[in-house]
């Protein structure tokens, strides 16, 4: 009920103004629609390599789980093994991140 009060309040405030009148909320909606797309591409960009990137943690996983309780070494080595790979494919992320988009890199550039 709320929700739609304050949108009739808001039509009825366009609707004062005239047809041809634009206010600050259609300027700032079109720019957050730019910028979701962006987002939402570089989204994209990255979900195949991530999900490349993800298979060897659930290897190691699978590997710990999977083991018997006999081979102590290789269950601990999987552990550590998920662990390395997480550190490095969070570096990975945010390197190829920053170079994913322009803006990102003209920041980094200035770094």
């Amino acid at each position: 009920i709320v929700l739609w009060l304050y949108n009739s309040l808001q039509l009825q405030q366009l609707k004062r103004r005239g047809a041809a009148a634009f206010d600050r909320y259609s300027l700032s909606r079109t720019y957050q629609l730019r910028e979701n797309m962006v987002v939402m591409k570089m989204f994209i960009r990255f979900a195949g390599p991530g999900a490349v990137a993800s298979v060897p943690l659930f290897a190691f996983t699978a590997a710990y789980q999977l083991l018997p309780q006999d081979y102590r070494f290789w269950r601990n080595l999987s552990i550590v093994m998920v662990d390395w790979w997480m550190a490095v494919a969070s570096v990975v992320a945010l390197v190829v991140f920053s170079y994913s988009d322009r803006r990102f890199r003209k920041a980094a550039f200035k770094l």
